[in-house]
């Protein structure tokens, strides 16, 4: 029968070489350091990007974009911020 102040498997104390293991894999489990490593990381959790914020994604290419973005504004011409706004929108729609 157990005590339940005793365990029944006390823990052994880690020898040097186990702490260094844990040491090592540890520093390799933290996640991205870098900035395009948060980027990328930051967008595992994206299934189709419809409400995002951010039209390109870190492996689209911008000029693509811009591109897009260009065409429309020589198409429509638009006269105020507003009108602008409604491009940028139509831009980001198709892009995604």
């Amino acid at each position: 029968m157990s005590n339940a102040t005793t365990p029944e498997n006390p823990k052994r104390p880690l020898s040097e070489k186990q702490l260094a293991a844990r040491r090592l894999n540890a520093r390799k489990s933290t996640g991205p350091r870098t900035p395009q490593g948060k980027a990328r990381s930051s967008q595992n959790a994206r299934k189709h990007g419809f409400f995002t914020q951010t039209a390109l994604l870190f492996y689209e290419a911008p000029e693509d974009f811009v591109a897009l973005r260009d065409s429309y504004i020589d198409e429509y011409q638009p006269q105020s911020p507003t009108e602008m706004h409604c491009i940028m929108e139509m831009a980001n729609a198709q892009f995604r």
